[in-house]
């Protein structure tokens, strides 16, 4: 139970400092630093999605299980690239107030 549950707490911890990352990457005057967390979390979801599906290649019942867990894999690594976006267009967004102001 232990270890579970500091695995749990370290995931947390490392997905916060990313969110955090990502909120000061989000806040400089560029925009494209900004865009480098969520680029890249969405190479890795279609790298998830692409291993999984080549191995589907195998056909029948295991291969449909396989491009079901690719597809499955791609949409809940993107709800990481989802957040990640909200943080900059959000940043964006006050940057641009502030601005007006």
């Amino acid at each position: 139970m232990l270890p579970f549950v500091l695995g749990f707490v370290l995931l947390a911890a490392c997905f916060a400092a990313l969110c955090a990352l990502q909120s000061v990457l989000s806040a400089l005057s560029s925009r494209w630093p900004g865009l480098i967390l969520p680029v890249l979390s969405l190479l890795f979801s279609l790298g998830v999605a692409g291993v999984l599906i080549a191995q589907s290649s195998a056909g029948g019942e295991a291969g449909a299980q396989l491009l079901l867990m690719g597809l499955l894999g791609f949409c809940s690594v993107n709800i990481i690239t989802v957040i990640f976006l909200a943080v900059y267009f959000g940043k964006r967004q006050e940057r641009k107030d502030s601005r007006r102001s």
